[in-house]
């Protein structure tokens, strides 16, 4: 990395990656090197004190210059990239293009050394088409020619806890009767806890959320979706909106934020829960205590053509596998007795700083599997990290 090669780190959960970044920077912001650090999600990009990769670069530099924007990304020497694997090769080719543009240079990433972050381990991303395509499978990833470094290591303080030697049992196809017995060992059937829970179907996380915010007794606000536009735009554009049609809060409620505004203390996935309302608009207190007045929102599409509204909270008393992607918890709940694909055990588990913070409300064989690609792909990395030595 500091031979300014193009770089995929990659390994183990709490082998140093990190760590080994912060290094990096520290290292780089001393030479005088300009460096733009990112995430894929809001929710990563919180722990790596940066900004998403879409905010810094943007899809529509063609359609709508942003000269602020522009000159941001000119002045960038070292681009670094966080949870990639949560960015599909579509998106990651955008990146590529709107880079390009930005500085006017046909190079791959415009010529700047890049720092992609990640594990593949994670549940892939989903294309428009329902396809799912890590960011490997594209043009752009491979004109980078990255160098990979493997780290298979344990540098947690935490490194003896059974939850590190569970998530390499899985990864490794390697799950014996003593993992599942360290697994089985955290299931309750009723446990009284106020942890957040994870569920692998959407139905279970709106039933879940539904009843737990019934059973507050407080006032009660609703908030309703609406559109300004072509209702034929409206069809297209409606599931690009991550707030819900129809959203009833209440002092209690617990509720995550849906877009990233980071100068107003929040992103998408930031957690608190609402202690009151002033002129209609919840009040919420985050998870690390701030207190945040939360205001209407607009999404617009096509140049304006569309305008969506709605408040940017939903409940969050539980919330699916998939939208746990980036996060880190320090305990939570998890059913993966209806998990339905490879990684999702994986995924769910590895959000989890530590075993002891972990209640299983049921599990099957699926939660234990991970994909051929994926298993596969690791192999591949690892035989390409070596050749690095």
């Amino acid at each position: 990395m500091m031979a300014e090669e193009n770089v995929y780190l990659t390994g183990y959960p709490g082998s140093g990656k990190t760590y080994l970044v912060n290094k990096f920077i520290n290292e780089n912001k001393k030479s005088g090197k300009r460096i733009a650090i990112t995430a894929s999600t809001g929710v990563a990009a919180t722990h790596i004190n940066g900004q998403t990769i879409h905010s810094y670069c943007g899809f529509n530099l063609s359609k709508i210059p942003n000269l602020k924007l522009i000159e941001n990304v000119k002045n960038t020497d070292i681009l670094i990239i966080d949870e990639i694997s949560m960015l599909s090769a579509e998106d990651f080719s955008k990146i590529d293009i709107s880079i390009q543009k930005a500085c006017q240079i046909s190079k791959p990433f415009a010529g700047k050394q890049v720092i992609l972050v990640g594990d593949f381990f994670q549940l892939p991303p989903v294309d428009r088409t329902g396809k799912t395509h890590f960011i490997y499978t594209s043009k752009s990833f491979r004109d980078l020619d990255l160098k990979i470094c493997y780290l298979d290591e344990q540098h947690r303080q935490n490194d003896l806890d059974p939850l590190n030697n569970i998530l390499m049992s899985i990864r490794n196809r390697n799950v014996n009767f003593e993992i599942r017995n360290k697994l089985n060992q955290k299931i309750e059937e009723y446990y009284l806890n106020d942890y957040i829970k994870l569920y692998s179907h959407n139905f279970d996380v709106a039933r879940e959320n539904l009843a737990r915010n019934e059973q507050l007794g407080s006032k009660w606000y609703k908030y309703e979706l609406s559109y300004k536009g072509e209702h034929r735009l409206r069809e297209i554009y409606r599931s690009n909106v991550p707030s819900p049609d129809n959203v009833i809060i209440k002092v209690g409620s617990k509720v995550m934020f849906t877009v990233n505004k980071p100068e107003d203390g929040f992103v998408n996935g930031t957690m608190g829960e609402v202690k009151g309302f002033k002129n209609y608009k919840p009040v919420v207190r985050t998870i690390d205590s701030k207190y945040i007045f939360t205001e209407w929102h607009n999404w617009s599409f096509q140049n304006n053509e569309l305008s969506i509204k709605q408040i940017p909270l939903k409940l969050a008393w539980a919330i699916s596998i998939h939208k746990s992607q980036g996060m880190s918890l320090d305990r939570a709940e998890i059913d993966l007795s209806q998990s339905f694909c490879p990684g999702m055990g994986y995924v769910a588990l590895s959000r989890l700083k530590s075993y002891k913070g972990l209640v299983l409300k049921g599990i099957n064989s699926m939660s234990l599997v991970i994909s051929n690609e994926a298993f596969e792909s690791d192999k591949e990395l690892r035989k390409l990290s070596q050749n690095n030595l």
